[in-house]
Parts: structure tokens; C-alpha cells; sequence
């Protein structure tokens, strides 16, 4: 997350099935991880695979992390619950 502003970084991240992504609250600013199309204030602004449940990361602080392992093949498009409209979205394609 970008300290400077209210962004992930990267916002966009290709990887292969079964690796693992960690993500890093390094500002001084409450933030989420969310891959949740129910928390979305855009319908667009969150997607996944057929079969993949939702998930979040909860609040996160400063220093807080949040891994997680991605065992499907598929576009996961996510969001800052707290910050989507100032356009706090990721994506992550995993091969």
C-alpha cells in the first residue's frame, strides 16, 4: 500500500496458481483488503472466479499484514473497503 497516497502497489499483479501474495499496511491510514462483490460501492469494482467464496482481509493498520494463497486460475479484482472511491483497486490475475 502506497504511503503517499491511498493506492495499492502494484495495482496490478500476474502470478502462477498456488503462490502466495502479502500485502503490508505501511501508512498511518485504517485500510482493507477486500475481495468481497458485497462490500463494493461499484458492482465492477470487485470480481472472482466461479467458485472462489469471498474473502478480507479485516482492518488493517499500520504494520498490519495479510497473505494470501491463490489456488485458482482466474481474475481477482479487489478493493480498500474504506478508500474505493478515491480508487483504492487491485487486481490480481493468477496463470
Amino acid at each position: 500500500m502506497n504511503p503517499a497516497s491511498s493506492q495499492f502497489e502494484p495495482a496490478s499483479l500476474t502470478i502462477r496458481r498456488n503462490d502466495t501474495v502479502e500485502w503490508e499496511n505501511t501508512t498511518g491510514v485504517l485500510h482493507s483488503v477486500t475481495f468481497d462483490p458485497a462490500a463494493a460501492k461499484s458492482p465492477d469494482a470487485v470480481a472472482l472466479p466461479d467458485g472462489v467464496a469471498p474473502f478480507d482481509s479485516g482492518r488493517m493498520k499500520r504494520g498490519d499484514k495479510f497473505s494470501r494463497r491463490f489456488d485458482k486460475s482466474g481474475t481477482y479484482k479487489y478493493i480498500c473497503k474504506y478508500h474505493e472511491g478515491m480508487g483504492m483497486v487491485g487486481v490480481v490475475i493468477v496463470k
